[in-house]
């Protein structure tokens, strides 16, 4: 899938990372191929380096939204001893403050993931170089340690030979991966104790690097052939992410805007990349939250869909987007759905729900098939070309009484109520009349949908 990509390259080098990105739009990575140097970009400013103290290279990973930055760094060759230096954890704020965290015990870790209540996600491991016995972990504010791993691979995840967790959000929830094998990477997502194991499909190769809060997976897998590809993994939906002209591409954080971090490679050159995922606006009326939803790639039949974001739950939701050709479906809840241009679908599922349509041509689903209520609801900018289906109505249904000016204040028009099993659905087409039915603007029709034998009333605005 393409995206609108910009390029963000430290000035005079070949090798640049983005790792991180937070609400705010600060970002962290580092560059310099051969001894690390870590950065943050402030939004509109320029490269500020982040420097661990008596360090030989210092990679800063993740940053969350108070601006506490994590990675790690590599301390100097000991004067007294020769030997080589260690690799520990750090965390630091943007102007002040560097503690250096490190599992007790352990020879070598790494921070990779921070939320907003500082609990840090990274991995360990008794070998100095840290190559082998990598065993991912999460650490809290107060500064216990969970082991996701551990030497018997008893703990969370499944036998192997390395694990890494790479991101924590605000509800606990970590990523990461494991490999089964040296060549075989899983990745992996912990929620609510559930572990779920990520694959991009037809891949042995997957690392989940980021999460949002709003439980938004990213990272990168290598296809068949060895390309490595990025992906966004949401509500189930695996969405590839390449970067225009690169030979591989990489998405190492993502914020709760759907903006994203990364790299590619184009010829001998590692760009850092950011990137604005396609989103739709959603509020959970029931919960009262809010919040930007990355769009997963449509997978349906219909060619003219390019998007989608399917949320079933009972939820009451509101779903705007400003991307065109998008798939909106939402659940049993009383829902609102919006688009924009292009063609569009949108499914509001079996409650009463409120349908706005675009400057396109859309379509609209009303769903009365085992309702256990009374709805009602009302399809807004309903105009030439667009058609609405509502599933469960016979003919024997529909009396064919059609009334004037009701609905919802500033939106009446054209109604119908059909009453089947003792519940009626309305259906309102706002700014309409009866006078439309019989001057052709409107059509009514009725069928039978062959792949669930369901009936259905189908109306059309020619």
């Amino acid at each position: 899938m393409s995206y609108s990509f910009q390029t963000m390259n430290v000035p005079g080098d070949t090798f640049t990372e983005l790792l991180g990105i937070n609400n705010a739009g600060f970002i962290v990575g580092f560059h310099g191929q051969a001894t690390n140097l870590a950065f943050f970009i402030p939004p509109g400013g320029t490269f500020t380096p982040v420097t661990a103290p008596n360090a030989t290279q210092t990679d800063a990973v993740g940053i969350n939204n108070n601006n506490q930055v994590v990675g790690f760094f590599t301390d100097n060759v000991s004067p007294a001893t020769g030997v080589a230096g260690t690799t520990h954890g750090f965390m630091t704020g943007l102007v002040a403050g560097f503690g250096i965290i490190d599992e007790p015990g352990t020879k070598f870790n790494q921070l990779l993931g921070v939320n907003d209540s500082g609990e840090f996600a990274g991995y360990s491991s008794l070998d100095p170089a840290g190559q082998t016995m990598q065993l991912a972990y999460t650490r809290a504010s107060n500064g216990t340690y969970t082991q996701l791993d551990n030497a018997n691979h008893t703990a969370v995840l499944p036998a192997n030979v390395n694990s890494q967790a790479t991101g924590v959000d605000n509800a606990g929830d970590v990523v990461g991966f494991y490999m089964p094998t040296a060549t075989t990477s899983n990745g992996f997502l912990l929620s609510g104790g559930k572990l779920t194991t990520l694959m991009f499909p037809g891949s042995t190769f997957t690392q989940a690097l980021g999460i949002n809060n709003h439980g938004q997976v990213v990272g990168f897998y290598n296809d068949t052939g060895g390309v490595t590809h990025g992906f966004v993994y949401s509500n189930g939906f695996y969405t590839n992410v390449d970067a225009p002209g690169a030979t591989a591409t990489t998405i190492n954080g993502i914020n709760d805007n759907d903006q994203v971090a990364g790299f590619d490679t184009t010829g001998t050159t590692t760009n850092g990349i950011t990137a604005a995922l396609p989103f739709a606006a959603i509020t959970d009326n029931t919960n009262h939250v809010g919040w930007q939803q990355a769009l997963d790639v449509y997978t349906g039949p219909l060619s003219y869909l390019q998007f989608q974001f399917i949320d079933i739950n009972p939820e009451n939701l509101n779903m705007a987007t400003t991307q065109d050709n998008v798939f909106l479906h939402s659940g049993p809840g009383n829902d609102a759905l919006q688009v924009h241009g292009g063609q569009n679908v949108l499914d509001g599922g079996s409650g009463s729900n409120f349908l706005v349509g675009g400057t396109g041509t859309d379509t609209f689903f009303v769903d009365d098939r085992g309702a256990t209520a009374d709805i009602w609801s009302t399809v807004a900018n309903f105009h030439s070309g667009d058609s609405a289906t509502i599933f469960g109505i016979t003919p024997q249904d529909f009396t064919g009484q059609w009334f004037d000016g009701q609905g919802a204040a500033s939106f009446t028009g054209l109604t119908a109520h059909i009453t089947k099993g003792g519940h009626t659905a309305s259906l309102t087409l706002a700014g309409f009349s009866t006078a439309d039915l019989s001057n052709r603007r409107l059509s009514v029709t009725f069928g039978t949908d062959a792949a669930s034998n369901s009936p259905f009333m189908f109306i059309h605005a020619t």
